[in-house]
């Protein structure tokens, strides 16, 4: 039995508004799966935060006391690793590997769309590669 990660996070829920546009039906969807994506790497960059503050930490308690025994005038001291760089970097390629999680649409509504914003919307469908449920509108 696999180990449960909580919700899946993969649907955007959409209503659009009195007066809309294709544009702005675009614009709102991008946001919205934008969104999402975000809300699906907060888990990551939580990490992040928490290794980046333990290594801010450790060099704050290092370089915070003087050190008379080394011969830092002759050669510096080796860096502590992993760097704060370096977890930086590996954190940010862990971010950009999760893509856009989305996977349904869900549009209420939908009766509100006029065609050109139907239409909109059937583009991103189809760009997309994704399932897309209009609700509220009668005769469909």
């Amino acid at each position: 039995m696999g180990s449960y990660e909580g919700p899946v996070l993969d649907t955007v829920f959409y209503a659009p508004s009195v007066v809309n546009s294709p544009g702005g039906i675009q614009s709102d969807m991008c946001h919205s799966r934008e969104r999402l994506t975000q809300i699906v790497r907060r888990p990551v960059r939580l990490e992040a935060t928490e290794k980046l503050e333990a290594i801010r930490q450790r060099d704050k308690e290092h370089y915070g006391k003087p050190d008379y025994t080394s011969q830092w005038t002759v050669a510096p001291n080796p860096p502590f690793l992993p760097t704060y760089g370096q977890v930086e970097c590996e954190y940010s390629e862990k971010e950009k590997q999760i893509g856009d999680p989305t996977t349904l649409i869900m549009i209420d509504e939908a009766d509100r769309l006029r065609m050109a914003s139907l239409e909109q919307v059937r583009s991103i469908f189809d760009a997309a590669e994704i399932g897309l449920i209009l609700i509220g509108m009668p005769g469909l």
